[in-house]
């Protein structure tokens, strides 16, 4: 539902996989802004379409999005005023590097809730993950109070325990996010056969340690600070979580082709969603699928067929509160946290706001006084 119209008398000629088709890198549309350029790895150009129906409805003529894969970059762009907007600027370098400058008078932040959350997920297909007790001994182990405090400095998350964002009518509100709890997890790791009994701190079980390489993506400092602090408290345990550090496009061929044992990612969602797509067996066996890690439970797969087919809102937000539960208990991933986003603006823009369901805000809305004008009318 979330597809907009396309144009059946360009896609239905030439390339017929609508990936591949070139339209996806020569886009036209029925929008408030005209495509005119992408430079691969550089930036992107609109302008505002003012034979738009209904007169022009977008106040900036021109937008320009700059491809920045380095947020200390993009903070130093920023505090020399050759950008206007950052959206999902670290916490790190926000409060460090920006916030306490003079350039940070020129700035506005707004920070918002995004419907999504950060997880960790496991490769059901292996056997070491095949044991609900050692995905939950995990999932008890990571120190998820320390994340918040050091990456996310006490205040731009919180602690889920589900998919969907906290403002959904879906989410059960009285599953709690897990805790930790060392004492709880080597419990269950040595119901599950897994000893402290080579003498190198490490568990093992049939001679073998409980060992693991953990993917994440670069680009950001959260992802590596968070991985970094698992992989200490997992350590300490005696759960070795080697880590890998991948450009996102090499992270997600690698989740496709189902080469992988853990990783961390995110995912967004509206806030009213369809959980098939993540959580139905039936996408298990599918590579390039949303279920690449393989999860099937036919008590999971029975509330997403009822939810899917009942029309009443809170009827079917009932049937999806018992979906999260049922999930979460049984430890396909660790449900970490729900981003609070920092949207830095330049003081120029007017009338920004922000909403609850994606993208969050409305560029075409903002303006900036004549006066203050950069680029013309």
């Amino acid at each position: 539902d979330t597809l907009p119209i396309v144009p059946k008398h360009i896609l239905e000629k030439g390339e017929p996989d609508f990936n591949k088709h070139p339209f996806g890198r020569h886009p036209i549309g029925t929008g408030p802004y005209r495509f005119i350029r992408w430079d691969t790895g550089s930036q992107i150009v609109l302008e505002r379409n003012d034979d738009y129906w209904g007169g022009p409805v977008a106040y900036p003529k021109r937008l320009v999005y700059e491809v920045v894969e380095e947020p200390y970059i993009a903070a130093q762009l920023l505090k020399k005023g050759e950008i206007d907007v950052v959206d999902g600027m670290s916490p790190i370098i926000w409060e460090h590097d920006l916030a306490n400058t003079r350039s940070a008078s020129r700035i506005n932040e707004i920070v918002y809730p995004y419907p999504a959350y950060s997880y960790l997920g496991f490769n059901l297909r292996l056997p070491m993950f095949s044991d609900v007790r050692v995905r939950h001994a995990i999932d008890l182990l990571i120190p998820r109070d320390e994340i918040i405090d050091q990456v996310y400095l006490k205040k731009y998350a919180n602690k889920t325990s589900g998919y969907d964002p906290p403002s959904s009518p879906s989410y059960n509100h009285d599953v709690a996010p897990t805790p930790y709890d060392l004492t709880l997890a080597l419990q269950l790791l040595n119901e599950a056969g897994w000893k402290n009994d080579h003498g190198d701190g490490l568990l093992y079980k049939d001679g073998q340690p409980l060992s693991f390489t953990f993917l994440y993506p670069s680009g950001g400092t959260n992802a590596q600070k968070t991985a970094e602090l698992m992989q200490e408290s997992l350590r300490r345990s005696g759960v070795d979580m080697k880590l890998e550090r991948l450009q996102f496009v090499q992270l997600i061929q690698r989740l496709d082709d189902w080469k992988f044992d853990a990783t961390m990612l995110s995912w967004a969602l509206d806030v009213n969603s369809d959980p098939s797509q993540l959580w139905d067996s039936s996408q298990a066996d599918l590579k390039k699928s949303s279920n690449f890690i393989g999860y099937k439970n036919p008590v999971a797969d029975k509330l997403i067929a009822e939810g899917r087919l009942e029309y009443d809102d809170e009827k079917r937000a009932v049937i999806y509160r018992q979906l999260q539960k049922v999930i979460h208990d049984d430890y396909p991933v660790c449900f970490l946290f729900n981003p609070h986003v920092i949207l830095l603006v330049s003081k120029r823009f007017q009338n920004v706001k922000t909403f609850a369901p994606r993208p969050c805000f409305d560029i075409t809305t903002w303006w900036v006084p004549r006066d203050r004008r950069k680029y013309g009318n």
